[in-house]
């Protein structure tokens, strides 16, 4: 009974080490092969917000 829950255990705990691991590398893997569209991708994402903030800041109100 005992080796049976230590052997359900250590399963579990592999596949945990295992599901990590293998995010970490399919992580690694999008970094490396997208790098340039990420960092365009981030650099519009930026510059989109930063219009938009001085639109809104720059927004005069309604007179009434």
């Amino acid at each position: 009974m005992t080796a049976a829950i230590y052997e359900l255990i250590g399963r579990l705990v592999m596949r945990v080490i295992r599901g990590r691991l293998l995010g970490r590398l399919v992580v690694w893997f999008v970094r490396v092969r997208y790098r340039r569209q990420i960092r365009i991708a981030a650099a519009l994402g930026i510059a989109a917000a930063a219009v938009a903030g001085y639109v809104a800041m720059t927004r005069e109100p309604p007179e009434g």
